[in-house]
């Protein structure tokens, strides 16, 4: 029996992607892990530190132990489910910038993949609490997780996704706007102060290049946002040529008039994820 509170063991299907990124003292810890069966697999890890450093990379397959719970395992990056703490480990090339993230998620929520009605769910879990240690020091962190498993992959997609804290860390927002072959796919979504969960009206959401959009019933909402240092990840062998990016920096949330800032993290992914049919 898998506890419920606790992340379920890795499960290698046909299209995996998995991310985590942790707010920490002025600074972004992220790791990236993109895996296509049976030949393209790579995870990486960045931060930013005053100034963006990829710390670690490898296109070596990852393993799942034999726990019934998360527990991944590659020469990089390890990632695990302890009692239902996540940890994150990313070791770095220099011995020096690595670190080590825990933390516990207080949201958890998925939904339905809009690419096909036959997918598996989409999890997120936009406010993990916790810490991080870098560099000796352990910091009070916030973060994110998003877990996409396809069993079927569009050949073309674009998209971008932000998540942000504002209000010291308080309310937690989100956000995408993506083209998965011919489906349109967007959302805007809310953690508020009280925990409760806020999402845009349907089709009241957009992005732009640096600004996110939304309609909340009354409630008019932007998000501006401003990039302190970006990252790359390319995606190329096994009929994939895409390019994965993403971005730290600072946000202004702009609500009826009222303005509110805090820090977020950008993710855009543009190209040919799959070598299958155009559409599904």
């Amino acid at each position: 029996m898998i506890e419920k509170n606790r992340r379920p063991a890795f499960r290698f299907i046909n299209n995996v992607g998995l991310q985590y990124h942790f707010f920490a003292a002025g600074r972004m810890f992220s790791v990236r892990l993109a895996c296509r069966a049976p030949k393209l697999s790579v995870m990486a890890g960045w931060i930013y530190d005053g100034g963006v450093r990829e710390i670690c990379k490898s296109d070596k397959p990852w393993t799942q132990s034999d726990s019934p719970y998360l527990d991944i395992n590659g020469d990089v990056i390890d990632i695990r489910d302890e009692n239902g703490e996540i940890v994150v480990e990313a070791r770095a090339a220099n011995g020096e910038d690595g670190f080590i993230a825990r933390g516990k998620p207080i949201h958890s929520l998925s939904w339905m993949d809009t690419f096909s009605e036959n997918n598996d769910e989409v999890l997120h879990l936009p406010d993990i609490t916790g810490t991080v240690e870098f560099r000796g020091t352990t910091y009070p962190a916030k973060g994110y997780c998003k877990h996409v498993e396809w069993t079927y992959a569009p050949r073309y997609t674009g998209y971008r996704f932000l998540h942000g804290l504002i209000d010291n860390g308080e309310i937690a927002v989100w956000s995408a706007d993506a083209v998965f072959a011919y489906k349109k796919y967007d959302y805007f979504k809310m953690v508020e102060k009280d925990g409760s969960i806020t999402v845009a009206d349907e089709e009241r959401s957009s992005h732009k290049q640096n600004t996110v959009y939304a309609k909340i019933g009354e409630r008019d909402v932007r998000v501006e946002f401003e990039e302190l240092g970006m990252w790359e990840l390319p995606l190329i062998g096994d009929g994939s040529d895409m390019v994965i990016m993403q971005r730290y920096g600072n946000i202004t949330f702009i609500e009826n008039g009222v303005k509110k800032t805090g820090v977020a993290m950008t993710e855009y992914g543009f190209g040919r994820y799959t070598d299958g049919p155009i559409s599904a």
